[in-house]
Protein backbone atom coordinates (compact mmCIF):
# COMPACT_ATOMS: atom_id res chain seq x y z
CA UNK A 1 0.00 0.00 0.00
CA UNK A 2 1.39 3.48 -0.84
CA UNK A 3 2.90 5.36 1.97
CA UNK A 4 0.34 8.25 1.72
CA UNK A 5 -3.03 6.29 1.85
CA UNK A 6 -1.44 3.90 4.64
CA UNK A 7 -1.18 6.72 7.24
CA UNK A 8 -4.18 8.41 6.00
CA UNK A 9 -6.46 5.45 6.48
CA UNK A 10 -5.32 5.16 9.99
CA UNK A 11 -5.62 8.77 11.08
CA UNK A 12 -8.97 9.01 8.92
CA UNK A 13 -10.87 6.15 10.91
CA UNK A 14 -9.86 7.90 13.94
CA UNK A 15 -11.16 11.40 12.93
CA UNK A 16 -14.20 9.76 11.75
CA UNK A 17 -14.83 7.98 15.40
CA UNK A 18 -14.57 11.45 16.76
CA UNK A 19 -17.18 13.00 13.97
CA UNK A 20 -19.35 10.05 15.96
CA UNK A 21 -18.31 11.52 19.17
CA UNK A 22 -19.96 14.75 18.06
CA UNK A 23 -22.89 13.55 16.60
CA UNK A 24 -23.77 11.20 19.57
CA UNK A 25 -23.31 14.24 21.84
CA UNK A 26 -25.85 16.09 19.92
CA UNK A 27 -28.43 13.32 19.96
CA UNK A 28 -28.03 13.41 23.74
CA UNK A 29 -28.50 16.87 24.05
CA UNK A 30 -31.85 16.64 21.78
CA UNK A 31 -33.06 13.70 24.37
CA UNK A 32 -32.19 16.14 27.02
CA UNK A 33 -34.23 18.80 25.77
CA UNK A 34 -37.12 17.05 23.79
CA UNK A 35 -37.14 13.78 25.78
CA UNK A 36 -40.52 13.08 24.45
CA UNK A 37 -40.47 14.35 20.76
CA UNK A 38 -36.60 13.78 20.53
CA UNK A 39 -37.79 10.41 18.31
CA UNK A 40 -39.59 11.57 15.99
CA UNK A 41 -37.56 14.58 15.73
CA UNK A 42 -34.61 12.81 14.57
CA UNK A 43 -36.43 10.50 12.21
CA UNK A 44 -39.10 12.50 10.83
CA UNK A 45 -38.53 16.10 10.67
CA UNK A 46 -34.50 15.79 9.59
CA UNK A 47 -33.18 15.96 13.17
CA UNK A 48 -30.90 13.68 11.85
CA UNK A 49 -29.55 15.43 8.40
CA UNK A 50 -28.95 18.92 10.81
CA UNK A 51 -26.88 16.89 13.51
CA UNK A 52 -24.87 14.82 10.23
CA UNK A 53 -24.42 18.49 9.20
CA UNK A 54 -22.97 19.58 12.68
CA UNK A 55 -20.77 16.36 12.08
CA UNK A 56 -19.61 17.19 8.94
CA UNK A 57 -18.37 20.50 9.76
CA UNK A 58 -16.28 19.36 12.38
CA UNK A 59 -14.94 17.05 10.23
CA UNK A 60 -14.42 19.85 7.29
CA UNK A 61 -12.83 22.30 10.75
CA UNK A 62 -10.60 19.58 11.87
CA UNK A 63 -9.09 19.21 8.36
CA UNK A 64 -8.27 22.80 7.48
CA UNK A 65 -7.00 23.21 10.56
CA UNK A 66 -4.69 19.89 10.31
CA UNK A 67 -5.46 18.89 13.99
CA UNK A 68 -6.57 15.15 12.86
CA UNK A 69 -2.91 14.64 12.30
CA UNK A 70 -2.35 15.19 16.18
CA UNK A 71 -2.31 11.55 17.93
CA UNK A 72 -0.10 12.24 21.30
CA UNK A 73 -1.77 15.37 23.82
CA UNK A 74 1.79 16.96 25.01
CA UNK A 75 -0.26 20.04 26.56
CA UNK A 76 -3.96 19.24 27.84
CA UNK A 77 -4.06 23.31 28.02
CA UNK A 78 -3.19 23.54 24.39
CA UNK A 79 -5.11 20.56 23.59
CA UNK A 80 -8.82 22.43 25.29
CA UNK A 81 -7.77 25.33 23.77
CA UNK A 82 -7.79 24.04 20.29
CA UNK A 83 -10.73 21.74 20.68
CA UNK A 84 -12.55 25.36 22.24
CA UNK A 85 -10.96 27.12 18.76
CA UNK A 86 -12.57 23.92 16.73
CA UNK A 87 -16.12 24.57 18.23
CA UNK A 88 -16.14 28.00 17.70
CA UNK A 89 -15.36 27.82 14.06
CA UNK A 90 -18.05 24.70 14.58
CA UNK A 91 -20.64 27.54 15.92
CA UNK A 92 -20.11 29.98 13.33
CA UNK A 93 -20.54 27.35 10.53
CA UNK A 94 -23.92 26.72 12.13
CA UNK A 95 -24.14 30.62 12.64
CA UNK A 96 -24.12 31.06 8.46
CA UNK A 97 -26.56 27.77 8.02
CA UNK A 98 -28.71 29.45 10.23
CA UNK A 99 -28.61 32.71 8.67
CA UNK A 100 -29.12 31.19 5.02
CA UNK A 101 -32.10 28.82 6.42
CA UNK A 102 -32.79 28.60 10.44
CA UNK A 103 -34.59 24.95 9.37
CA UNK A 104 -30.67 23.54 8.23
CA UNK A 105 -29.48 23.13 11.98
CA UNK A 106 -30.64 21.99 15.46
CA UNK A 107 -32.69 24.62 17.72
CA UNK A 108 -30.62 26.80 19.82
CA UNK A 109 -30.24 25.05 23.12
CA UNK A 110 -29.44 21.98 21.32
CA UNK A 111 -26.39 23.19 19.54
CA UNK A 112 -25.24 25.06 22.52
CA UNK A 113 -25.53 21.67 24.67
CA UNK A 114 -24.47 19.89 21.64
CA UNK A 115 -21.07 21.80 21.45
CA UNK A 116 -20.38 21.69 25.55
CA UNK A 117 -20.99 17.85 25.58
CA UNK A 118 -18.86 17.70 22.59
CA UNK A 119 -15.98 19.84 24.33
CA UNK A 120 -15.84 17.73 27.20
CA UNK A 121 -16.02 14.17 25.40
CA UNK A 122 -13.23 14.67 22.32
CA UNK A 123 -10.99 16.28 25.48
CA UNK A 124 -11.24 12.79 27.02
CA UNK A 125 -11.11 10.94 23.57
CA UNK A 126 -7.89 12.74 22.98
CA UNK A 127 -6.32 12.67 26.34
CA UNK A 128 -7.18 9.14 26.49
CA UNK A 129 -8.30 7.18 23.85
CA UNK A 130 -6.81 8.44 20.85
CA UNK A 131 -3.48 7.70 21.95
CA UNK A 132 -4.26 4.57 23.18
CA UNK A 133 -6.28 2.81 20.08
CA UNK A 134 -3.50 4.06 18.00
CA UNK A 135 -0.40 2.21 19.99
CA UNK A 136 -2.81 -0.70 20.14
CA UNK A 137 -2.43 -0.72 16.48
CA UNK A 138 1.18 -1.04 16.09
CA UNK A 139 3.72 0.89 14.24
CA UNK A 140 4.82 0.02 11.31
CA UNK A 141 8.65 -1.60 11.57
CA UNK A 142 10.79 0.00 8.95
CA UNK A 143 14.31 -0.51 8.03
CA UNK A 144 16.56 1.29 5.75
CA UNK A 145 18.98 0.11 3.30
CA UNK A 146 21.91 2.98 3.39
CA UNK A 147 22.29 5.97 4.69
CA UNK A 148 22.27 9.66 3.54
CA UNK A 149 20.49 13.00 3.86
CA UNK A 150 17.35 11.86 3.00
CA UNK A 151 17.46 8.74 5.51
CA UNK A 152 18.43 11.61 7.97
CA UNK A 153 15.42 13.54 7.49
CA UNK A 154 13.21 10.51 7.12
CA UNK A 155 14.17 8.96 10.88
CA UNK A 156 13.84 12.61 12.39
CA UNK A 157 9.93 12.33 11.21
CA UNK A 158 9.43 9.16 12.36
CA UNK A 159 10.90 10.38 15.53
CA UNK A 160 9.14 13.53 16.02
CA UNK A 161 5.68 12.91 14.36
CA UNK A 162 4.31 9.84 15.82
CA UNK A 163 0.91 10.35 13.28
CA UNK A 164 3.31 9.14 10.44
CA UNK A 165 3.04 4.99 12.09
CA UNK A 166 6.35 4.48 11.37
CA UNK A 167 9.24 2.67 13.60
CA UNK A 168 12.12 2.80 12.30
CA UNK A 169 14.07 -0.43 13.77
CA UNK A 170 17.86 0.07 12.64
CA UNK A 171 19.76 0.50 9.09
CA UNK A 172 21.81 -1.51 6.71
CA UNK A 173 24.51 0.24 4.95
CA UNK A 174 28.20 1.12 5.19
CA UNK A 175 27.74 4.25 5.49
CA UNK A 176 28.07 5.97 9.52
CA UNK A 177 24.52 7.16 11.11
CA UNK A 178 23.61 8.87 13.93
CA UNK A 179 24.07 6.82 17.24
CA UNK A 180 20.34 7.05 18.44
CA UNK A 181 19.79 4.59 15.09
CA UNK A 182 20.96 0.76 15.24
CA UNK A 183 23.38 -0.48 12.63
CA UNK A 184 22.19 -3.75 12.07
CA UNK A 185 24.91 -5.08 9.69
CA UNK A 186 26.48 -3.82 5.86
CA UNK A 187 24.88 -4.23 2.98
CA UNK A 188 26.23 -7.85 2.26
CA UNK A 189 24.19 -8.80 5.34
CA UNK A 190 20.65 -7.90 3.99
CA UNK A 191 19.28 -10.73 3.23
CA UNK A 192 19.86 -12.25 6.28
CA UNK A 193 18.84 -9.25 8.28
CA UNK A 194 15.53 -8.72 6.63
CA UNK A 195 14.52 -12.53 7.00
CA UNK A 196 15.19 -11.82 11.09
CA UNK A 197 13.22 -9.03 11.25
CA UNK A 198 9.37 -8.90 10.84
CA UNK A 199 9.31 -6.00 8.69
CA UNK A 200 6.43 -4.27 6.77
CA UNK A 201 8.58 -1.78 4.90
CA UNK A 202 12.08 -0.96 3.72
CA UNK A 203 13.19 2.55 2.32
CA UNK A 204 16.39 2.57 0.04
CA UNK A 205 18.49 5.82 0.49
CA UNK A 206 21.14 4.00 -1.55
CA UNK A 207 22.15 3.42 -5.01
CA UNK A 208 24.40 0.89 -4.52
CA UNK A 209 24.62 -1.76 -7.38
CA UNK A 210 25.53 -4.40 -4.95
CA UNK A 211 22.33 -4.56 -2.93
CA UNK A 212 19.91 -3.83 -6.39
CA UNK A 213 19.37 -7.80 -6.93
CA UNK A 214 18.52 -8.26 -3.40
CA UNK A 215 16.23 -5.79 -2.66
CA UNK A 216 14.34 -6.85 -6.41
CA UNK A 217 13.72 -10.39 -5.03
CA UNK A 218 12.94 -9.10 -1.72
CA UNK A 219 10.40 -7.32 -2.99
CA UNK A 220 9.09 -9.82 -5.85
CA UNK A 221 8.31 -11.69 -2.28
CA UNK A 222 5.86 -9.03 -1.30
CA UNK A 223 7.67 -6.92 0.77
CA UNK A 224 7.09 -3.11 0.69
CA UNK A 225 9.99 -1.75 -0.93
CA UNK A 226 10.22 1.83 -1.74
CA UNK A 227 12.74 4.63 -2.27
CA UNK A 228 13.51 7.70 0.35
CA UNK A 229 12.98 9.67 -2.54
CA UNK A 230 9.11 8.35 -2.62
CA UNK A 231 8.72 8.51 0.75
CA UNK A 232 10.52 11.97 1.60
CA UNK A 233 7.67 13.70 -1.33
CA UNK A 234 4.97 12.50 0.57
CA UNK A 235 5.86 12.98 3.52
CA UNK A 236 7.05 16.58 3.25
CA UNK A 237 5.26 17.69 -0.44
CA UNK A 238 8.74 18.62 -1.73
CA UNK A 239 10.99 16.53 -4.20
Amino acid sequence: MPFRRLVSARIYLLSLAEAGIVTACYIAATFFFFPIDASIYLQYENGGQHIALVALTFVVATYLFDFYKQIHVRSPLVLTLQLAHLIGIMLIIQAAFSYIDRELIPSQPVVLMGSALSLVALIGWRIFARPALWNSMGGHRVLMVGWGAAAELLAEAFRDQPALGMELVGYVGDEPGPPEVPLLGDLSDLRRIVADLHLDRIIVSTDDRRVLRTLFDIRSSGMNVQSAGDIYEAIFGRV
